[in-house]
């Protein structure tokens, strides 16, 4: 009845990629930022290089794995 909203307190404190750099695959494009947990809609939120917040749902996003080399 409430969707995701009622739960973004208890994500939050579970949220392993906030304040994490993460890499994304969305729309064909490589896309790196500061993970800044999720908005009401359950959106991962980042923060890019020049201090933009954009979100990104996990329906058209996948995180990246990175090899350590």
């Amino acid at each position: 009845e409430e969707g995701f909203a009622a739960f973004v307190d208890e994500w939050t404190q579970a949220d392993c990629l906030t304040d994490r750099l993460i890499s994304l695959s969305h729309a064909n494009q490589e896309i790196t930022g500061k993970g800044l947990g999720v908005n009401q809609q359950g959106y991962l939120l980042l923060q890019m290089a020049d201090d933009t917040l954009r979100a990104f749902s996990s329906g058209d996003t996948t995180i990246l794995k990175k090899s350590i080399e």
